[in-house]
């Protein structure tokens, strides 16, 4: 890029001091709902899916004397219809998406077996042949895929038993050895994963939850209201290119600064707040990798990089404590309880009628309220003013 032309990016964009506000304003120009709520999440895994290329490359940061994984995978449970796709679609898909033209690589994929993920092998003619699969074929990417209960569909299948493995090493240390009878795969894969699903259809096996940045979203009426409002409003929006101009420019940027680190630490004021919030050790390294990308995003970057901790960083601590809290005590029963905490009293059957556009069906949600009265979250009064019908009405538990 000229001086001529960032000159002129730099006038028409004065007010973004940072890739994170230059994100922001690519979204707020494009009439994006609910920016605030997971931008800060998709742009700190850019930054830390970045970060960790060059760490493979040139092993600044070490973790118990081995070059650390600083991945942030990203993975949006919400309801169908409520922005998991829209969102990926507009951080990763084609040359107009956030990051879609930038140098960061991205791509898109839909079903797969462990084959297609992994890869495999077979004997052809007398000699091995081997195919590739997503993890090899993307190994510097951010990927992008669409429903995640395909994939954990597939992994009861028989012929992709072992993709739950698969999937763990390659989110968590990368390293992928897969041995057949015709042979072995062996590689190393650096891909950052964006993805999600329906609370409906949650169902994270074997520690992959813990892999995840989870983003939880289960709107209420005023949030559906701001969402019906923004859909109509993003009609024949365009955006504004010198924008994307930016967008792209401190992404290139922020490649390039990433490159004069020398070493990275964590100040103390990230352990004094995250001991506040009583992190549990073997998740304290996803709050430590929002602030580390975030810090990369918004903060100066220096040889000597050191994340600290902010009120910004707190908020997006907070809000991610509070969904994995919510995914851990059940998506689906979290999402029905939400329903019954905004209407008080409501009639079973009106509920039920509620959840179907939801994604939930009747007899899900009957599962659910009874779990949820087992568990004496939420109280039952019948009404038996009809004696053809016994109607229960329910009520959050005090």
């Amino acid at each position: 890029m000229g001086q001529r032309q960032l000159n002129i990016l730099n006038g028409a964009c004065a007010n973004m001091t940072n890739l994170y506000e230059a994100c922001y304003q690519w979204m707020t120009e494009r009439k994006i709902g609910f920016a605030d709520m997971v931008l800060p999440h998709y742009v700190a895994a850019a930054g830390c899916h970045v970060l960790n290329l060059e760490n493979k490359k040139r092993e600044f940061y070490f973790e118990h004397g081995q070059p650390a994984d600083l991945r942030l995978h990203v993975f949006f449970c919400a309801p169908p219809g409520y922005m998991k796709t829209f969102i990926l679609k507009r951080c990763l898909d084609r040359n107009n998406s956030l990051f879609g033209s930038s140098v960061i690589k991205t791509a898109f994929l839909g079903e797969m077996t462990t084959a297609g993920f992994i890869g495999t092998t077979e004997m052809q003619d007398g000699e091995t042949v081997e195919h590739t699969g997503a993890a090899y074929d993307f190994q510097e990417h951010i990927l992008g895929i669409d429903e995640f209960s395909v994939i954990t569909n597939m992994m009861q299948a028989e012929h992709s038993k072992n993709l739950d493995n698969a999937m763990l090493t390659a989110l968590d240390s990368g390293y992928i050895i897969k041995r057949l009878a015709s042979g072995e795969i062996r590689y190393e894969t650096h891909l950052s994963l964006f993805t999600g699903s329906q609370p409906a259809r949650f169902n994270l096996t074997s520690g992959l939850g813990r892999r995840f940045d989870m983003i939880y979203f289960v709107p209420n009426k005023e949030q559906q209201d701001i969402m019906r409002l923004a859909r109509r409003s993003g009609k024949g929006v365009m955006g504004v290119n010198a924008t994307t101009q930016m967008v792209y420019h401190l992404t290139e940027k922020l490649t390039d600064d990433i490159k004069r680190i020398r070493q990275m630490s964590f100040d103390d004021s990230i352990y004094t707040a995250l001991d506040e919030i009583h992190i549990p050790h073997f998740e304290e390294p996803l709050y430590e990798k929002l602030a580390m990308g975030y810090a990369l995003a918004t903060q100066k970057i220096e040889e000597d990089f050191v994340v600290r901790c902010s009120d910004d960083v707190k908020r997006i601590w907070h809000q991610e404590y509070g969904w994995r809290f919510k995914i851990k005590s059940g998506a689906q029963d979290s999402q029905v309880m939400q329903f019954i905490v905004e209407n008080p009293g409501i009639d079973e059957g009106i509920l039920k009628d509620m959840l179907l556009d939801f994604g939930m069906s009747y007899a899900e949600t009957f599962m659910a309220i009874e779990n949820l009265h087992r568990q004496r979250r939420i109280g039952i009064v019948y009404d038996n003013k009809d004696s053809r019908i016994r109607k229960r009405h329910l009520w959050p538990w005090h």
